[in-house]
């Protein structure tokens, strides 16, 4: 499958989640369903869907972004190890 098309159906199905997920909490409020176990159920599925879908896209963003994260600048020096208590601070 093309890289292409794999985000195209990542974004579809992150977007379908998040509006079962706010459909399942919205219905039940304004009156149109009832509350009922079955739908708590549902919406605590999705809403697990969303978090997971989310966590997924940020860890795949993360890894395979162009620049990399290279640490914090800070404990690249010895003032800042000694700073941040580093263990070979001198």
């Amino acid at each position: 499958m093309a890289a292409s098309r794999r985000n195209r159906v990542g974004s579809i199905s992150l977007v379908i989640a998040v509006a079962v997920a706010l459909a399942v909490h919205l219905l039940p409020r304004t009156g149109v369903l009832p509350e009922s176990n079955w739908l708590s159920i549902l919406g605590a599925g999705f809403d697990a869907a969303v978090i997971g879908g989310l966590a997924d896209w940020f860890a795949v963003t993360a890894l395979f972004r162009g620049d990399r994260y290279q640490g914090c600048g800070v404990c690249d020096s010895p003032t800042g190890r000694a700073r941040a208590g580093g263990a070979d601070s001198t």
